[in-house]
């Protein structure tokens, strides 16, 4: 008789049920009368059948083996029913031995496993033991691959950033899902072999409970902590998009037509230096001239695309309450919703927050956090502009013919800057951003959630970001900082400027206004399982401008890809003017070659192809707002009257 086990629970299912009513099916001694003193009772009839036959005695504790007998109901009057089949009888016995026999193997080659699976995961548990600590708040994305403290951040309405799954704030430790519990790791009893009576029934089954919970909680413990090396945790997540632009040429803008397949590639490495102090970093794809992009187009023949440092911070959390971060990092407002700030966009600088989770209080809030971020966008290293004169090209006067023409000498490249409304001599400051607000978590009853925050995001010198998008900005803002000459202005066009194509913004100032609400509902089912559901809804105002200042946006979600077979719909429909905020820094798939300036409406279907396997499409439809207005300075790259835009994608999402 061969025993195939193909998986560990199979295996556990096959142990107990062998021990729980092995014997059971396979003897039919009466009255508890143990098999051998039955089988030399049925020995002494066959050789001596004219005798009368008598009752055998009860054998003592210390027989071969001791199975209780299942309840036959064949008694007659203290006489043995009658036993057809002695041969059959010793076949049986002879299968039970051999299956208590197998029983035993099991177990000792399991015990032998587990064995192997505590001093591996000791072994593990020593060379990684600053990542082996409790973390305070377990969460959902992935889809976002990012593990964030205190600073809170908002699951993605459309990116795939964050969690697709999430439908809340979430507040994040980098270990949460590499922390274990070192008192799980006691030695597992030893479990006892032998056959079951009916009295010991229950307490095999706890025991054989105990064993299988023991034997899982390690398997997954030890293969967590194998996911890491030296301490390091790994994540990431590989994106292959089909991306098609559509749009008929109209009076005021051409056609456009862009067909093409995309990669987005990411691997994320993590690592706890103490309970107090984290460092992330993440690899990915990209471009030089485009911060608004972590995808590589399809094409270039069969070049190598190039590989960034997307991500690198360092974060000290000495508390629950308090976190301080610093490096390249997402912005501390980010929300993933494709409103204020775009998906792939990073920023250089610090950020800090400050919690509380004041408890039980009549508005049912949970969580209040204070954050405040600060970040470097330039570096210009100009102390002082050339005067008017040095900025001048000389001119030369001829007088008579023949004449030599001497070329004139070229202007300092920093007389650059005066394109961005600097003055001759004046002095160069960085370009900065302020942004600070408050975020409000709260429940309103079982299976219902909202947030709330409002912040202010304040630019300092915005004009040199506009600069940039020009031939002239790149070489003095950008290529001393890449360590490359980027061969042409970076991209995301959209604010007004004061003359078609120039790098001085109509807005004087960008002092953004930004309110944010969302409600969530939990618990409503679809094919039995969990569809949450929830509306956002955002706006903002620039108070640095007088006119087409305005944003807004509202989403409706519905559903959550945990799994193969989970669907998920997304709707939103948002309005951005050309002075409402920064396009370079906002999202570049609800606006197509333009960041604002526009009235978008979206359709997203993602369809759980596996665990961790999407398949997501988008529908963007596109139309402007406003036209050019040469009598207040107010210039766009794709005004008001240009043909509707259609952008469809299309793409497979695996994360890990």
């Amino acid at each position: 008789m061969t025993t195939h086990i193909i998986t560990r629970k199979e295996l556990l299912a096959v142990i107990w049920a062998f021990l729980l009513v092995g014997g059971m099916h396979a003897t039919h001694a009466v009255d508890g009368v143990p098999l051998s003193n039955a089988r030399t009772r049925m020995a002494q009839r066959n050789e001596d059948s004219g005798h009368e036959k008598k009752r055998p005695s009860r054998s003592a504790p210390g027989s071969e083996v001791s199975i209780s007998a299942r309840p036959s109901g064949r008694h007659r009057g203290g006489e043995v029913s009658s036993v057809q089949g002695n041969d059959h009888k010793d076949e049986q016995l002879a299968a039970l031995r051999a299956q208590l026999a197998r029983q035993e193997s099991l177990l000792a080659a399991q015990e032998q496993r587990l064995a192997r699976l505590e001093a591996a995961f000791e072994m593990l548990n020593r060379r990684s033991a600053p990542v082996l600590r409790a973390s305070y708040e377990p969460t959902p994305d992935r889809e976002t691959t990012r593990a964030t403290r205190p600073v809170a951040v908002v699951s993605g309405a459309g990116s795939d950033d964050a969690p697709p799954s999430s439908s809340q704030v979430r507040f994040e430790e980098p270990n949460a899902s590499h922390s274990v519990d070192t008192a799980a790791l006691a030695p597992a009893p030893p479990l006892e072999v032998s056959a079951p009576s009916r009295s010991s029934a229950p307490s095999a089954q706890e025991q054989t409970q105990a064993y299988t919970t023991r034997l899982e909680t390690l398997s997954k413990q030890v293969e967590g902590i194998s996911k890491g090396i030296a301490g390091f945790r790994f994540s990431g997540d590989l994106r292959l998009r089909s991306d098609n632009i559509f749009r008929s040429a109209g009076s005021t803008a051409g056609p456009v037509q862009n067909v093409r397949g995309r990669y987005r590639a990411r691997l994320n490495l993590d690592k706890g230096i103490d309970p107090q102090l984290d460092v992330h970093f993440q690899l990915g794809s990209g471009r030089f001239d485009n911060a608004l992009t972590d995808d590589t187009d399809f094409g270039g023949g069969a070049v190598r695309g190039p590989i960034f440092l997307t991500e690198a911070w360092l974060d000290y959390h000495p508390n629950s309450t308090l976190s301080i971060r610093g490096g390249k990092m997402p912005e501390v407002f980010q929300d993933y919703t494709r409103f204020m700030w775009d998906e792939d966009v990073r920023f250089n600088g610090f950020q800090e927050s400050v919690g509380v989770s004041p408890g039980d209080n009549p508005l049912g809030i949970t969580r209040v956090d204070f954050r405040a971020g600060q970040y470097v966008l330039t570096n210009p290293n100009i102390q002082v502009l050339p005067s008017a004169k040095e900025c001048t090209p000389a001119s030369q006067t001829i007088s008579s013919l023949p004449a030599t023409i001497a070329p004139p000498p070229s202007a300092p490249a920093a007389c650059a800057y005066l394109q961005a409304g600097y003055k001759p001599g004046e002095n160069v400051r960085a370009a900065d951003l302020f942004d600070q607000g408050i975020f409000l978590k709260g429940r309103i009853k079982p299976g219902w959630s909202h947030y709330l925050y409002s912040n202010i995001a304040l630019y300092r010198n915005p004009n040199q970001i506009a600069l940039t998008t020009t031939p002239l900005g790149p070489p003095l803002l950008v290529n001393s900082t890449l360590g490359v000459n980027v061969a042409g202005p970076l991209t995301g066009t959209g604010t007004a400027t004061t003359m078609p194509g120039g790098g001085i913004y109509t807005a004087s100032h960008f002092q953004i206004g930004h309110l944010a609400y969302r409600l969530t509902k939990e618990g409503w089912k679809f094919r039995s399982e969990d569809f949450p559901v929830f509306i956002d809804i955002q706006a903002s105002r620039n108070f640095g401008t007088s006119f087409l200042r305005n944003a807004w946006m509202v989403t409706l979600n519905a559903g959550a890809i945990k799994k193969a077979g989970d669907v998920r719909f997304l709707y939103f429909y948002t309005a951005k003017d050309a002075n409402s905020m920064i396009s370079e820094f906002t999202d570049d798939h609800a606006g197509t070659l333009t960041g604002v300036n526009i009235r978008t409406h979206s359709i997203r279907f993602d369809l759980g192809l596996a665990k961790f396997l999407q398949w997501q499409n988008t529908l963007y439809i596109q139309n402007e707002i406003s036209g050019n207005d040469p009598s207040r300075h107010f210039y766009v790259p794709v005004p008001k009257g240009t043909p509707t835009q259609y952008r469809i994608q299309s793409a497979l999402f695996v994360n890990f």
